[in-house]
């Protein structure tokens, strides 16, 4: 039975993420991150993005080019984004928002 992450085929949020992911791997080769601040990224970090982009693990797995269990890793504290996953992670932070260090409780709508 699917919960309540389940994207429908279709659907307006299927074809966000996709265009989002398409989006995401054009902007790393084009734009890089030079002038971007340097993000810290841990478990709450990374688990507050994916909830502030409303995503499943799989959903930023996908985007991410990375496995669903990469995601929950990180999430968990076991490993750390690192390399071209951290420069990823900091890049659709700053395109889609969200501010670091602010918990979605304290987010604006």
């Amino acid at each position: 039975m699917p919960d309540d992450d389940t994207v429908v085929p279709g659907s307006d949020q299927a074809g966000q993420l996709a265009r989002a992911s398409v989006a995401l791997h054009g902007i790393v080769y084009s734009r890089g991150v030079a002038g971007r601040k340097k993000a810290a990224w841990n478990a709450g970090s990374v688990r507050q993005l994916r909830r502030h982009m409303q995503l499943t693990q799989e959903q930023l797995a996908e985007a991410l080019g990375v496995r669903q269990q990469t995601v929950s890793e990180w999430e968990t504290g076991m490993y750390t984004p690192r390399g071209a996953s951290d420069r990823l992670l900091t890049i659709i932070a700053d395109d889609a928002g969200y501010t670091y260090g602010v918990t979605p409780k304290e987010e604006a709508p």
